[in-house]
């Protein structure tokens, strides 16, 4: 029987490799993954996050984020994350499964719009925006062209920080309903 490993004396080893490296992305991922293990999801993929922000070019980091966003609930995110995996590597069985999972997940995702609609706003009121970005991204997959769910969900990316982004969604709000320009 193999032993099992104790990860969190892992997490020691990191945080110290990246005091020593602190721009290293590599480090930032390998603390990703060991934090993955350990269920510390949120920590997780702040460290994967911060990794590919270093290194958009490390496919095996965007596999790691995209199974775990899978594991959050967040499958949009999953799917950029997987399909930014499969640019760098079009044969990266992992990605391509992960994919195919985060698929299948949101197409059984059958709630009404409205009750998604209720989640985002409930989640942007605790400040969770991560949480309600996926919210306003999955009532669009249903509603694509609604200019209030494209309103929340530019409202959200600017909370984010994610200005360019939310410039974009709002101009696409603007172009569908030129009356809200007020």
């Amino acid at each position: 029987e193999i032993p099992k490993r104790d990860w969190s004396s892992d997490v020691c080893s990191s945080d110290l490799a990246l005091k020593q490296q602190p721009k290293s992305a590599e480090a930032h991922g390998v603390r990703g993954e060991i934090l993955h293990r350990l269920g510390r999801l949120p920590e997780a993929l702040s460290s994967y996050d911060r990794a590919v922000d270093l290194r958009p070019d490390l496919a095996e980091i965007l596999a790691n984020r995209g199974e775990l966003l899978v594991k959050l609930k967040r499958h949009h995110a999953a799917l950029t994350s997987f399909d930014r995996c499969l640019a760098l590597q079009p044969g990266n069985e992992r990605a391509a499964q992960g994919k195919s999972r985060a698929e299948a997940d949101l197409a059984r995702d059958q709630r009404p719009i409205d009750e998604i609609l209720k989640q985002g706003k409930r989640f942007e009121r605790l400040k969770r925006y991560d949480d309600a970005l996926e919210s306003y991204t999955r009532c669009l997959g249903k509603q694509p062209a609604d200019v209030g769910l494209l309103v929340h969900r530019a409202r959200v990316l600017r909370a984010l920080g994610r200005y360019e982004e939310a410039i974009a969604v709002a101009e696409e709000a603007l172009a569908n309903a030129p009356s809200h320009a007020e």
